[in-house]
């Protein structure tokens, strides 16, 4: 039995079920991600697989953008097709994904493969009245969501909201669900050519791959809390009279010297560059630093450190000379207990401390204890997506 906080209730849910639905945001690939675009899905993978071993079944949908306008503008600025852009960077984030042994994702689904289920879900929207067409273009009536805002419970002006189309639509609020438009790629729709505005997509997964129902977690970075979610929040729970998501959980930002990561400050450390020169385990374990919904400060001091547990780690379980896990020889017990320590809104923060704490024992015993210790700390460490 684990708890999550919520961020729309503000009070942690506690789940008691052996399988659950979760939704992540994925990247927009036009770009090298950087360890900063990485905390999230790093996350959530070890949640999930915690999970997993608890018995718990996580169907676990993460998504991949691959048609926006940050994309048209790499492709035009490089002289390339979009298609080109998007295949080399999905196929980088992939790759990623796999050196950093994220292994709990269910099913990536992406945008490119989904023009015609999001046209249906749009339809649908026009069909029930809260959302409307305009010379090609298709915009969601904000006047029909009733509570619109209550997910960044913040007090909203027009500058908030999006400024694209402002002379067609009827209220400078609502925002763009498909966009009649002659730059970069288009689509036939019955409403002429164009593409899926930004907000649709997620909501549109959700609905095709979970069949309409609630999903138990929605998950990412907080900067999607506004406007991204409460757009989905909108569409979703306006068409089909229910909630999207029980719980709505996000990751803080990452810092680069107290500074926040960004593309167009330049102060980015690519994931593909901190793998080559520390390696994955280090930004796995990177993010056991502070909780997971704090802001995180990345220094050369922390990565330091960092590397210094782990090699803490990994000594104490050469030392006991156990070079692969065998199972006969973990403490479930203490594998629970580790569970528990974390368990209420996944303190992660507190697993660098179990695991120097049991790490110390190790060197400090001997005989039939000092193996099972070292078994079990490789045990969970594997649990976690740390691998020897």
């Amino acid at each position: 039995m684990f708890k999550l906080q919520d961020n729309l209730s503000n009070e942690k849910v506690t789940f008691e079920s052996k399988e659950i639905t979760a939704y992540v945001c994925g990247p927009t690939v036009y770009d090298h991600p950087h360890i900063g675009n990485l905390r999230p899905i790093i996350t959530y993978d070890i949640m999930f697989r915690i999970l997993n071993y608890q018995g718990i079944k996580v169907n676990f949908l993460h998504n991949i953008t691959d048609i926006d306008d940050k994309i048209i503008e790499k492709a035009i600025n490089e002289n390339k097709s979009e298609s080109e852009i998007t295949n080399f960077y999905t196929d980088e984030y992939l790759k990623l994904l796999d050196t950093l042994n994220v292994v709990s994702i269910s099913k990536v689904v992406k945008v490119s493969d989904s023009i015609t289920g999001i046209q249906s879900f749009v339809s649908e929207m026009i069909e029930k009245d809260i959302a409307y067409e305009i010379d090609g273009n298709v915009f969601f009536d904000l006047e029909k969501s009733k509570d619109y805002g209550k997910l960044s419970n913040r007090t909203l002006s027009e500058k908030d909201f999006e400024n694209e189309f402002t002379n067609l639509k009827r209220n400078p609020k609502d925002f763009v669900l498909w966009k009649n438009t002659d730059k970069g790629v288009q689509f036939d729709s019955p409403w002429g050519k164009g593409r899926p505005g930004w907000h649709t997509e997620c909501v549109h997964f959700i609905d095709d791959y979970f069949h309409g129902n609630t999903i138990d977690i929605h998950g990412g970075g907080i900067d999607l809390k506004f406007p991204h979610h409460e757009n989905e929040i909108a569409q979703f729970e306006t068409l089909k009279e229910k909630p999207l998501s029980n719980v709505w959980s996000y990751v803080g930002h990452l810092t680069l010297d107290n500074i926040k990561m960004s593309k167009s400050l330049g102060n980015v450390f690519l994931a593909k560059d901190f793998i080559t020169e520390y390696g994955p385990n280090v930004l796995r374990a990177l993010m056991l630093s502070t909780h997971y919904s704090k802001p995180m400060n990345v220094t050369q001091d922390l990565i330091d450190m960092t590397i210094k547990e782990l090699n803490k780690w990994f000594n104490a379980i050469e030392n006991a000379e156990v070079k692969e896990i065998n199972e006969e020889k973990v403490s479930t017990e203490l594998v629970n207990e580790f569970i528990e320590t974390i368990s209420n809104d996944f303190k992660l923060a507190n697993a660098k401390d179990f695991f120097n704490k049991i790490s110390k024992k190790i060197n400090n015993t001997e005989n039939e204890e000092k193996i099972v210790l070292a078994n079990t700390l490789l045990k969970i460490l594997s649990i976690i997506g740390i691998i020897k």
